[in-house]
């Protein structure tokens, strides 16, 4: 990858998934984000995934609970909780 200042996103350094991927196939959605690709859902789960990860009575759960995919229920539960706070925004509008 060469060098080159990206300018769609925040932090305007190198940036191999904004200028080399296709945008053809991108909604209006993902191509207004401020990283090109990330939704609001996305956002939300970040912001769930990072209290979740930051409760020790959630993590200690996730480990006595034995599941085959630790990761997997952890990032399902955070997309659940923004899949939420999406439904909860709606209702507002």
């Amino acid at each position: 990858m060469t060098e080159k200042s990206c300018n769609t996103c925040w932090h305007g350094q190198a940036c191999e998934a904004c200028y080399l991927a296709d945008l053809s196939e991108w909604t209006p959605e993902m191509l207004a984000s401020p990283h090109r690709g990330e939704t609001l859902r996305d956002r939300f789960a970040m912001a769930a995934l990072t209290g979740l990860l930051a409760n020790t009575t959630f993590t200690d759960a996730v480990i006595a609970r034995e599941t085959d995919d630790p990761p997997g229920y952890v990032s399902a539960s955070a997309y659940a909780i923004a899949d939420a706070m999406l439904a909860e925004r709606e209702k507002g509008k």
